[in-house]
């Protein structure tokens, strides 16, 4: 298994931008593998939904075609094995040593849903608030290709310094 590394540019982009990319980062059976877990929860979100009923760590939110997941957190307690996994794949490794240290210690892990267009729930992304007094990364993994204009999230640069108004950005 050879030993990825982060680029000076990669590494440039996400302290001056507040995020940077890994195209491929994951092996072609991780991300399939992902993709199923992820439709699987949604699927199961749905049906529960639709019985009446919530899971604790899932969000729904109105779309303009009815409920639809947003998010599930707390991947961790759903399939253990499919967080350790990606988080111990070689691209993970290199991101966690790299940008946070070499006893970076991942904490979470949650699945967003972006729906695409013209019916995204969530429209922009601003960066984590954090005091920086410590390594801080939130880590993004795109199941599913997203071109520029089919409801990926517009993201805000330099915007994990403070907290932005993002209802009064959206407007302008």
């Amino acid at each position: 298994m050879s030993t990825l590394e982060t680029t000076s540019k990669q590494r440039e982009d996400l302290l001056d931008r507040g995020y940077t990319s890994f195209p491929g980062g994951l092996p072609p059976e991780l991300l399939e593998r992902w993709q199923k877990l992820a439709t699987r929860l949604e699927e199961e979100a749905m049906e529960v939904h639709n019985n009446g009923d919530h899971i604790p760590t899932a969000c729904m939110a109105d779309g303009p075609d009815g409920k639809r997941l947003m998010r599930h957190n707390d991947i961790l307690a759903k399939d253990p094995d499919a967080v350790l996994d990606l988080l111990a794949c070689p691209t993970m490794m290199a991101i966690f040593r790299e940008l946070c240290g070499k006893n970076a210690v991942p904490m979470q892990v949650d699945i967003l849903y972006k729906q695409q267009h013209p019916h995204p729930v969530v429209i922009w992304h601003q960066g984590a608030q954090h005091p920086r007094n410590h390594p801080y990364l939130n880590v993004g993994v795109y199941l599913d290709e997203a071109g520029s204009g089919d409801g990926c999230i517009k993201y805000l640069d330099g915007t994990q310094h403070e907290k932005q108004d993002i209802q009064g950005l959206s407007e302008k």
